[in-house]
């Protein structure tokens, strides 16, 4: 059940009680970094319609606030650990590329972006 939903695993190891949440801390306004192989950026979990997370920097993206593929993760994109990694992160589910919902794998700190 852990690796499904990390969350409250890391906030009090009680099932389904997260109380850094209740307290409204989820990682809003923080840009965490991770150097990893391959990122799916279409994982429902990073997935944002307006912005190709490939053309520099940019906090406005829903998720991916920077990714630098220039070292071999062109091959490793849509199936790289990174996407694993990242998800337990960052990870914040959005059917649509807009719209954030509760998902099942959101990660410990779904408030926050990534630079890859």
């Amino acid at each position: 059940k852990g690796k499904s939903n990390p969350q409250w695993i890391t906030q009090s190891a009680v099932v389904d009680h997260r109380p850094f949440f209740d307290k409204g801390l989820d990682g809003t306004g923080q840009i965490v970094a991770v150097a990893d192989g391959g990122l799916d950026t279409d994982n429902c979990y990073f997935r944002d319609s307006r912005n190709n997370p490939f053309g520099g920097w940019d906090k406005s993206r829903r998720k991916i606030a920077y990714y630098d593929d220039s070292f071999a993760d062109q091959l490793e994109r849509d199936k790289g650990h990174g996407t694993y990694v990242s998800g337990i992160i960052v990870g914040r589910k959005s059917s649509n590329g807009v719209d954030n919902e509760v998902g099942f794998a959101d990660g410990t700190a779904p408030g926050s972006k990534i630079t890859f």
